[in-house]
Parts: C-alpha cells; structure tokens; sequence
C-alpha cells in the first residue's frame, strides 16, 4: 500500500508564506495596523520607503506617517473611518519619513475582518510615486505652457479637430477671429467657417483627406465668421498621430490676412498704374540692370527707338541705342557708379545724342535715376526725342538774328530820322520863319497865313519824329527793376509837370499809393503820359479833378489815374494804345497820339497791364498794373 504525501496547507505554513510575499515586494510598503491605528508589521519595502526599522515603528500610530496640517485635520482617523466603512479607503498626497523629508504617496487603507466580520485591523499599502508626480506635473505645466502660449496668441485661431473634422479645443484667438464662443463651437464640424460655395464643393473634407495623407496642407481663401462676414484666411492643416502613427485628429491654425491682401492688392494696383502711366508717358522710359542689360521698355521706347520691347529686353543698353562714340564713356560711368556710388551724370538733365535702330543718330534729352531694390541696383531713365525743340531753337536763333540785324537797321534808321529828315524839317520851318521876318511887306495877309501853316505843320512834323524815336528808343532798353516809392515818384512827376506848363495846373488829389518794382525811369514814363493827359483833358471843365491812388491785389499793384475831363467812346478805346491813335483832334488838344502807346509798351515789358474806362462828357480812368516788390 502506497502512501500518498499529505498536501495539506496549515494556518501557520500560510502566514510564513504570505509574510515571505510581503517580505519579497520591493516597491511597496505593506503592513498591517491593529484596530486603532498602531503599526503591527513592517516589511523590508516599508523600511526603504519610509525610513523606520521594524523596531522603531511596530506599535507607533500610524499617524506619524502624515503631514502635520494633515494629522491637525484628523486626516488618518478619517481614512480608517473609511476602510472601516467601505472596506476600502484610497489616497494620494504628502507622506513624511523618519528624518522628516516628504514624499508623494499612493496609498490603500483595506479593512480585514475575521469569519464572523469582526473588524481586526487593516492592512496599508503604500508606494512612493514622487517620480511619477513629478513627471506629472512637468507635463501638466508644460501643457499649462502651451495652453498659455496658445491662449496668448492673438492674430491666430489655433484649433484641435478629431479625426471627423469636428472641433475638440478652442482657445480665444479663435473666438476674437471668428466670432464663436467655445460652448457654440465644440463639438461641431469645422466645415461651418467655409463658404458655402466651398461647402458644396466638398472643399473641407477635401483638405482633411490631403492633410491625413501628406502631414499638412495649406491653403489661402474665403472663410466666414459666426455674423456671416468673410476674410481673407491662410490656414495651415496639420495631421496629428500617436507613438504607433495611428491619425488621432487635426491641428488648423488659421490667420486673418484680410488686410494684407487689401494692400497687396492696393500694390498690384499701383504697381498696374505705375506700369500704364510709365508705358503711356510722352517720353520713352528704359530701365537696365546694373551689368547695362535692358529690363524695362515702354511703348514710346518702341516709338523712340525703333525696338519692339521684346527685343530690346535682355540687350545691352550701350549696343542698342548709345552711339559708337559715347559707349566706353557709358561703361566707364556704370562700373565707377557701383564702385563709388558717384556718378556726374545722375539725377540730372542732360542732352546727348542717341542711335535708332536704323542706325539713325538724333539729339536726346534724358533724366538717369539709380535705385537699389532687393539689395541690387536698377538704373531709370526717361529720354525725350528732342529733334524738332532743336530744330525749333535753330530756327528761333535765326530769327533773335534777324531780329538783331533788325534792330541795328532800326537804330541806323533812327539815327536817319533824327538827322537826315529833321535836317530838312529844321530848314523849312527856319527858311518859312525868315520869309515872314525879312519879306512880310511883300506877301499878302493870305501868303503870311500859308507860311504859318507851313511852319506849323514842319513843326508838327519834328515832334512826331521826336514820338517816334522815343516809342523806339523805350522799347529797347533794358530794364533795371528795384522796389519803387510810387508816392516819391508821382510828386516827382507832378514837379516835373508844373515846372513845364505855362498854365498852372489843376488840382491833383494823390491817394495812397503801395510800392511796386519795376525800373523806375521808364515808369516815370508812364505817370508822366497818364497824368499829363488827365490834366490836358480836364482843364476845360469848370472844377478840374485828377485822382492817383492804387492798391494790392494779389501779387500785384493796381493803379489808376482819374479825371473829369471830356471822356471817350468806349467803342474806340482799342485805338487809345495805338501810335497816333487819337480820338481827339490836334485843334482841340495838343500832342502826338505817342504817349499812351508809349506807356503801354512799358508795362507789358514790366508783365503788367492797362486798360481804361470813360464815359463820353464825364471823364476817364486809366489802369495800370505792376508787380509787389
């Protein structure tokens, strides 16, 4: 008979092998603790993790093992409380060892009872998870971080979507950019910012498919806030996977361009004008690189030049439309020009002679400008065919030749004038004077007459070559313009005017008068006509009145020279500033019809007018302009 070995598993062999468990983990504290609280074992993992050897803590409170705020707060009795009333109690915090440093704990209170229920103390696990919790809690601010990095963030709407495309995080960059709170946005897909046009298209399922296959996909377009406007959006899709590549849901980082594209088109569109007005400009525009290739070309350089532009694009400036002659001057210029920044002929006028496409050379006007742009530097020019203003200023030569050839036959015909005819005036009127004085007795009443009228006329005669010469003579000379004292000079010309009339003179009302610039001998002139006829017209009246004054007007003086005499027609005034345009007979006043072309000649030369206004029988005002000094 075989005996079999008993396999029976005693209560003492039991606890040996559950003290051995215990005993052999190495990451936990476990021991038990009676009823009340006080540790009764201790295993090895209790003494590395909280310092206490079996015989410093067997029969302490377990207590001791907490914090001090925790133990003020009856904290241990109200988790034994619980694993008396649970079965079970779980925590984690602030944990003391024997030489007073903390951990982090992880702990688990459960009751143990006997077969008939009675509470007979609690077995207490606990690990140390600081490691863990630090780690935590270097994650947690540093998603923490992110969170305030994202929440910072202002021009953009940075938004997490899960793999259907429906919004899971919104932050509020994308509230101020699109218009949604987070509780009107989360869960919803983010199709809802497309347009509906783009909508209908399949437009956002489109760009989660490209960027689930490619990592990210960017686009630029129309989006639509939560109000319905729109904006301009450059939104960048980014696929978002696990540690095994497993799609887990999108990054969309979205930012308002509206107003970038505002003033990139506003660019184009000056850009477009400056184009046109370039390619429209009167003159011929070319621009060149800094190695001397053409790069720009306008229609007029076309027209200038005989090149269409897209030939004359890429060609050499200096073997295109610079001369033989002027080529190593141009290449010189340009390498000194990028080697000193200097160069003679810029930003400036100049006149050179340029070469058509037929090889044709013809004069130029041009203005070269140097500019730098993307750190490289581009030359404009604008250059003006200047063939006929040469051809015009030729002829313009010939004539101020003519005219100076002219002016010397005007001068020798003066000189004539004034010697050879009146020579011949002065001996009729002295022969006519002897006859009367020597041979009166012989001539009848009617032949004494005939010679008066024949003295009178020869008279006459001088005086109106004496006009002549002076209209001449005043056209001529050049003017010394300096400010004038207009009141100094009127008393000037009235002493003149008095000291010359055999009558007195009638009375003369002087106003006010602003200085003026202009060359004072030759508007002595002036006054001297105006206010000698004023004076000459009035005197028959029975009260004479001559008015002088002025005034400012703009960058000019108006002046005037008022009387009460005869008056004209104002019909006839245009004949006034003719020579010997008189509207008055000889009989009834003197002069030679000179003296108001004469003072008109003056003040056009001045840049000044004149005119006049009468009424027959009440008198007449004459007007002259001159310039403020």
């Amino acid at each position: 008979m075989v005996t079999k070995p008993s396999t029976t598993i005693t209560a003492h062999d039991a606890e040996i092998s559950f003290r051995l468990l215990v005993e052999s983990v190495k990451d936990y504290a476990i021991f038990m603790l009676d009823p009340e609280g006080r540790v009764a074992t201790w295993n090895r993992s209790a003494e590395v993790i909280q310092g206490y050897r079996a015989g410093e803590i067997v029969g302490k409170h377990f207590s001791r093992f907490y914090i001090p705020e925790d133990v003020q707060a009856r904290k241990p009795e109200q988790e034994l409380e619980t694993a008396t009333t649970t079965g079970r109690c779980e925590d984690e915090g602030w944990r003391v060892r024997k030489d007073g440093s903390r951990f982090w704990a992880s702990v688990v209170i459960s009751a143990v009872r006997d077969g008939h229920g009675k509470l007979r103390g609690f077995v207490k696990v606990t690990r140390d998870v600081s490691e863990r919790r630090r780690v935590e809690e270097k994650l947690r601010r540093s998603e923490e971080r992110s969170r305030q990095l994202v929440e910072s963030v202002k021009d953009y709407a940075i938004v997490l979507l899960d793999t259907e495309g429906r919004v899971i995080s919104w932050h509020s960059g994308a509230q101020r950019l699109k218009g949604y709170r987070a509780e009107e946005i989360l869960g919803e897909h983010f199709s809802r910012f497309f347009t509906p046009e783009d909508v209908a298209a399949g437009v956002p399922e489109h760009h989660l498919k490209l960027a689930a296959t490619e990592g990210q996909y960017e686009d630029e377009g129309w989006r639509v806030r939560k109000d319905g406007s729109r904006f301009w959006a450059n939104a960048v899709l980014t696929a978002v996977r696990d540690e095994h590549g497993a799609l887990t849901g999108f990054a969309k980082v979205t930012r308002d361009l509206t107003e970038r594209r505002r003033a990139d088109e506003a660019l184009r569109a000056a850009e477009e004008y400056a184009r046109l007005v370039v390619d429209l400009a009167y003159s011929a525009f070319v621009a060149i690189d800094q190695d001397g290739v053409i790069t720009g070309w306008n229609r007029q350089a076309e027209i200038t030049f005989g090149w269409p532009r897209d030939e004359a694009i890429g060609r050499q400036l200096a073997e295109t439309i610079i001369p033989p002659q002027h080529r190593d001057a141009h290449r010189s210029g340009l390498q000194r020009y990028l080697a000193t920044g200097e160069g003679p002929v810029l930003n400036r006028v100049i006149e050179i002679t340029a070469l058509r496409r037929d090889g044709s050379e013809f004069p130029v006007e041009l203005t070269i400008s140097p500019m730098r742009i993307g750190g490289k530097v581009v030359f404009t020019a604008f250059i003006r065919d200047v063939t006929d203003r040469k051809a015009a200023e030729e002829t313009l030569q010939r004539a101020a030749t003519a005219l100076e050839a002219a002016n010397a036959e005007l001068e020798s015909f003066s000189y004539s004038v004034s010697h050879d005819l009146r020579a011949p005036l002065r001996a009729i009127d002295g022969y006519a004077q002897a006859l009367l004085e020597d041979h009166a007795p012989q001539l009848d009443t009617e032949g004494q007459r005939l010679l008066g009228v024949v003295r009178e006329n020869a008279q006459r005669m001088g005086q109106l070559i004496d006009g002549l010469l002076r209209f001449a003579r005043f056209g001529r000379q050049s003017l010394t313009m300096a400010p004038i004292d207009m009141a100094d000079l009127v008393n000037v010309v009235m002493d003149d005017l008095r000291q010359g009339s055999e009558r007195a003179l009638p009375p003369v009302t002087i106003e006010p008068l602003p200085p003026a610039l202009g060359d004072k001998t030759l508007i002595r002139q002036v006054l001297a006509n105006l206010v000698g006829n004023a004076v000459k017209f009035s005197r028959g009246r029975p009260a004479p009145d001559v008015r002088i004054g002025g005034r400012p007007e703009g960058a000019e003086v108006i002046y005037f020279v008022r009387d009460n005499g005869v008056g004209f027609d104002m019909q006839y005034a245009d004949k006034l500033f003719q020579v010997f345009g008189r509207l008055h007979r000889a009989e009834e006043f003197e002069g030679t019809g000179v003296g108001l072309a004469l003072a008109h000649r003056i003040v056009h030369r001045h840049g000044g007018r004149v005119w006049a206004e009468s009424v027959p029988g009440e008198g007449a005002t004459f007007y002259f302009t001159l310039a403020r000094p």
